[in-house]
Parts: structure tokens; C-alpha cells; sequence
């Protein structure tokens, strides 16, 4: 995974751990069609010192790499 940030939000070198959720590690890592589920969460806190002028969907990026699968879920 990957991570960006527009700013040093938290004032620190230091970024949150981001892990698979419970709830898709006990769904074997599938997520079936037609419905919806987080798959990412924090495993540390992060917080925010240094509050953005705005908010904005690209204050924080998280990269992560899912696969497609015809197979049923």
C-alpha cells in the first residue's frame, strides 16, 4: 500500500498502519458483487494537528491493489 499526503497533517514523520478489515479477512478476502464492505482501516491514530484550509476527497490518498474475479463470492 501506499499512502499520500498533501500536507504533514499530524505533524509527524510518523503515518498510520493500514491493515485488511476483519470483515473481509473472515470473507476470505472477497467482496460479492452488489454489495459493499470496507476493506481498509487503521491500525494506529493519526491525528489531525494541522487542519486542512478545505476538505477535500484528495486530502489523504490511499493506494491499494484489489483483484477482479468472475468467480462467485
Amino acid at each position: 500500500m501506499e499512502y499520500q499526503e498533501q500536507y504533514d497533517y499530524n505533524k509527524s514523520s510518523d503515518f498510520p498502519q493500514f491493515g485488511w478489515t476483519t470483515q473481509l479477512i473472515n470473507n476470505n478476502y472477497k467482496v460479492a458483487k452488489n454489495t459493499t464492505m470496507r476493506v481498509l482501516e487503521a491500525s494506529s491514530k493519526y491525528p489531525i494537528l494541522a487542519v486542512p484550509a478545505s476538505r477535500s476527497y484528495d486530502n489523504l490518498f490511499i493506494k491499494y491493489t484489489l483483484t477482479y474475479s468472475t468467480d462467485e463470492a
